[in-house]
């Protein structure tokens, strides 16, 4: 079968594709993890230098693989896809870097957010998840003012998908201590360290992933930090994940802190 583009030496990505014209890939209607080889992701990727981090990466990508194959999550993204009303993480981004308001208010959001998962009381949680609520609230009204674009269910979608596989990633690391040295690896493999090269690490200080500046894309910090507002509230949002693709993460928080 072809493969979906010309595919580039490195990659490490979960793709699938919906046109017809696209219909002999080997990726059509499936989602496909497409994914080089740890020497030349080493080779290509600086920050991919070791197998450990290669690894985490690999499982990123493989829990998105995992969502997509989800009938509720796959038919919720391609109802966007028909209505041509999808955007990609990069164009989302775009929208970010380029608009001073809309950035500055998804800053104050983080912060808020930041403040809640901070908070020492309930009151005081619920406090900052309604400002961010409502600061959340005014920026996507001026936002579909400016452009015409209805951004709040696409935003809250990535949150959802790669917020809680960012979530992941930093959890593996944080635990990556509990796996055994892999003695054939360490014998075989020239790029896997038997020294823990995450000790120390905790997503409580995690800028890449919880500050919404340091971040690849901004919905991964946001998700990432609604998902830890969750964890810490012990809220059980984990069972209906997938069975209601359109609830967002945010949704949850306003059932458990009763916010009309």
């Amino acid at each position: 079968m072809a493969t979906p583009y010309d595919v580039p030496t490195y990659i490490i990505e979960t793709v699938f594709e919906t046109e017809d014209g696209n219909k002999k890939n080997i990726n059509y209607m499936l989602p496909i993890l497409f994914c080089s080889s740890p020497e030349i992701s080493a080779e290509l990727q600086p920050e991919l230098v070791h197998t450990q981090d290669w690894a985490t990466s690999v499982f990123h990508e493989l829990y998105h693989q995992y969502q997509f194959k989800e009938t509720a999550i796959y038919n919720y993204l391609n109802s966007f896809i028909k209505q041509n009303r999808m955007l990609t993480k990069d164009s989302m981004q775009s929208i970010y870097e380029n608009n001073w308001s809309f950035k500055d208010s998804l800053i104050k959001e983080n912060d808020l957010l930041l403040k809640a998962i901070n908070a020492k009381s309930i009151e005081e949680e619920k406090k900052y998840f309604t400002e961010f609520l409502k600061t959340r609230t005014k920026r996507r009204s001026e936002f579909y003012k400016q452009k015409k674009i209805t951004i709040g269910p696409i935003e809250e979608i990535w949150e959802k998908l790669e917020g809680t596989a960012l979530y992941i990633d930093a959890i593996l690391k944080e635990n990556f201590a509990k796996i055994p040295v892999n003695e054939y690896l360490l014998t075989n493999d020239k790029y896997y360290k038997k020294e823990n090269i995450y000790d120390g690490y905790s997503i409580n200080t995690a800028k890449d992933y919880t500050s919404i500046t340091d971040a690849k894309h901004y919905f991964g910090a946001t998700g990432v930090n609604l998902v830890r507002l969750l964890e810490k509230n012990n809220v059980d949002y984990k069972s209906n994940f997938f069975k209601y693709a359109s609830m967002p993460l945010s949704t949850q928080l306003k059932y458990f802190y009763k916010i009309k």
